[in-house]
């Protein structure tokens, strides 16, 4: 069996999206947090995969046709073994409020759950569509990259109603900080603290300061890359066209159903995290009722 294949960060973006433009689905304290602070939302759903963006282009490979390389060790440790201890302790931070206002940090909340259920959601037709069309001696990471790249350009194209790179819409679109432009000072203090404590109680490890601001600085170049001209040719029309039956709409492939249960699992593992929050308590027995309906384990890697 194939390593499995997450979800693109762009499609991880549209779907929050989806969710901040759809208020009733959710609490209302979190549907209101992801309209005030949407751009801790963005940071806290591609939060997982930021670590590879520590140099820009890693994430931007499989389009290039250039082999991916290892994941950071940051990134593998969101998504394995213990992603939901790492956000339960981040729940707790949050529910402190002593780093954060609570707005921004049931932003951050929501989307990094929501990348959890989004990857568990999308996972399998995306492992079943690597498995069935690697070809003998093929680099089997280059083509995972290559599907979830594809689903999300299509995905955004209906999102977009036009094609989505190339178009300078896309750096105001990605942006995970609240300043405008080139963020040189990084993430705010209180948000990186909740990220370095999470990590650290469940790993007893965690990123410096100046490593998580690499990490958003690289992003926000990527985000300049893929709304310039040059980023229009990362995707061939025709390469696309082709692909689209094999990867989002074809015989045996129904793309778009898939997003609507990542965004009904997204749903229910927020409804989760709203009682968690609610009730305040964060004690054995009430962590162990959350991972049993929000289970622990990996996601997709």
């Amino acid at each position: 069996m194939l390593p499995r294949v997450m979800a693109h960060p762009l499609l991880h973006l549209a779907l929050l999206e989806r969710l901040a433009r759809e208020p009733a689905v959710l609490p209302e304290p979190l549907a209101r947090a992801l309209v005030d602070d949407v751009e801790y939302g963005r940071f806290g759903v591609v939060l997982a995969d930021l670590p590879g963006f520590a140099a820009p282009l890693q994430e931007l490979r499989a389009p290039l046709g250039l082999r991916p390389r290892p994941r950071p060790l940051f990134a593998q440790l969101f998504h394995a073994p213990r992603p939901m201890a790492v956000l339960l302790k981040m729940a707790e931070l949050v529910a402190r409020g002593s780093l954060v206002k609570r707005s921004a940090g049931l932003a951050l909340l929501s989307g990094h759950l929501a990348h959890a259920a989004f990857d568990r959601a999308l996972d399998p037709l995306s492992q079943a569509i690597a498995e069935r069309h690697a070809r003998p001696g093929e680099d089997h990471r280059l083509l995972q990259r290559r599907v979830e790249w594809t689903q999300a350009i299509f995905y955004l194209r209906e999102r977009f109603g036009r094609e989505p790179l190339g178009d300078p819409e896309l750096v105001h679109w990605m942006r995970v900080t609240k300043r405008h432009g080139l963020p040189w000072a990084g993430v705010g203090g209180g948000i990186y603290e909740i990220v370095r404590l999470s990590l650290f109680e469940v790993y007893d490890r965690s990123p410096t300061k100046s490593e998580v601001d690499a990490w958003v600085r690289g992003f926000y170049a990527a985000s300049r890359l893929l709304a310039s001209p040059m980023g229009r040719r990362l995707a061939s029309p025709k390469a696309l066209e082709r692909d689209r039956p094999i990867v989002y709409l074809g015989p045996g492939v129904d793309f778009p159903r898939e997003l609507e249960r990542a965004f009904a699992l997204a749903q229910s593992y927020l409804a989760r995290l709203h009682q968690l929050l609610e009730r305040g308590d964060f004690g054995s027995r009430a962590r162990g009722r959350f991972l049993s309906e929000v289970p622990d384990g990996q996601l997709a890697a």
